[in-house]
C-alpha cells in the first residue's frame, strides 16, 4: 500500500511537471516550457517502465532543479534589465493607469520606448492614448505622441532605434533574446515603438 501510494505520488509529480511545460507552451513557448514537457515526460516513462524506491526523491529533485533553474534566469535577466536606465512609462485606460517599467532613448530630441503591450492597451495605443513617463522621479507629460506596431515601422527606423538602445545599454540588450528564447513571449502581446516630443 505504501509503495502504491509512493507510485501515485511520483506520478502525481512528474504528471505536474507535465501539465507545466505544456502549459507555458500553448501560451508562450520558449526552452523552458520544452523542457518541463520532456522532463515531464521522461519521468512518467522511468517510472512506469522502471519503478523504483527512488522514484519520489527523483521526481521531488527533478521538479525542484527545474523550478529552481526557472526561477534563477528569471531574476538574472530581471537584475541585467533593470541594472540600465528604467522608467516608468504610464498608460491611461477607461479605469485607471498602466503602469509598466521600461527602458527609454533619447533620439533627436525625442525619447523613445519600445511597449510590449497587452491587448486592452493595444486598443488605447492605436486611439488617442494619454501617456506620461516618469524618469527620475519627475513625471514628464509629452505635447507629441507617436505610436505604432512594431510591425508597420520602416525597417530603417527600427535599425536605428536598436542601434541607439545597443549603444546605450550595451551586451544588456542580449537579456531580451535571452528572455524570448528561455520563456517564450505572450502570445496576446502586440509590440510597439512610442515617439514623444517634449
Amino acid at each position: 500500500m505504501i509503495e502504491s501510494n509512493k507510485k501515485y505520488l511520483s506520478i502525481s509529480i512528474a504528471g505536474l511537471l507535465l501539465t507545466f511545460g505544456t502549459v507555458l507552451l500553448l501560451e508562450r513557448g520558449g526552452l523552458f516550457a520544452w523542457a518541463g514537457i520532456i522532463l515531464g515526460i521522461v519521468l512518467l516513462i522511468k517510472i512506469l517502465a522502471l519503478p523504483s524506491v527512488a522514484d519520489v526523491k527523483i521526481s521531488v529533485l527533478t521538479t525542484a532543479t527545474f523550478v529552481t533553474a526557472w526561477a534563477a534566469t528569471y531574476l538574472i535577466i530581471i537584475l541585467i534589465w533593470e541594472s540600465g536606465e528604467i522608467a516608468e512609462l504610464h498608460v491611461e485606460n477607461s479605469e485607471d493607469v498602466s503602469t509598466i517599467r521600461v527602458w527609454v532613448l533619447d533620439l533627436d530630441g525625442d525619447t523613445i520606448i519600445f511597449y510590449d503591450a497587452e491587448p486592452e492597451d493595444a486598443v488605447i495605443l492605436r486611439g488617442d492614448p494619454k501617456i506620461s513617463v516618469t524618469r527620475e522621479n519627475t513625471e514628464i507629460k509629452y505635447s507629441q505622441i507617436h505610436v505604432i506596431s512594431s510591425e508597420d515601422a520602416r525597417t530603417d527606423s527600427l535599425n536605428r532605434v536598436y542601434e541607439g538602445w545597443s549603444e546605450k545599454y550595451g551586451n544588456r540588450t542580449l537579456a531580451t533574446p535571452v528572455y524570448s528564447l528561455m520563456y517564450g513571449r505572450s502570445r496576446t502581446k502586440e509590440s510597439f515603438i512610442i515617439t514623444l516630443t517634449p
